[in-house]
């Protein structure tokens, strides 16, 4: 496979979801929108948090998607459109090393 060339950084964002149905749902629909590169879906993880004056603890399924820049900021306004929470986690971070291969590979299979 001849992969072109890529000239755009690749975001990852961090954000979690009351259940694992809910979870594909939404990360499914962004990888068909093609907002998102690659998206996966975890376990369930234990979240501790302050909500409405109070100390919470809930179970939730955490998500990791991977996000071309020039598509980020849409890819968030879709996110926060889908997402079943008032105020999701949506934490991003620039990937500081990213493998050529993958990065060819998502500037080639996204918008």
């Amino acid at each position: 496979m001849v992969l072109g060339t890529y000239d755009t950084r690749l975001i990852v964002c961090a954000t979690t979801f009351p259940s694992a149905p809910q979870a594909h749902e939404v990360v499914s629909q962004l990888v068909s929108e093609r907002l998102v590169v690659c998206g996966q879906v975890g376990k369930e993880v234990t979240s501790f948090f302050w909500w409405e004056g109070k100390p919470v603890q809930e179970t939730e399924v955490a998500a990791i998607l991977k996000i071309r820049d020039d598509c980020h900021e849409e890819a968030m306004e879709r996110l926060r459109q889908l997402h079943p929470y008032e105020i999701p986690q949506l934490v991003s971070w620039v990937a500081d090393h990213v493998d050529e291969s993958y990065g060819h590979w998502a500037w080639e299979e996204s918008p």
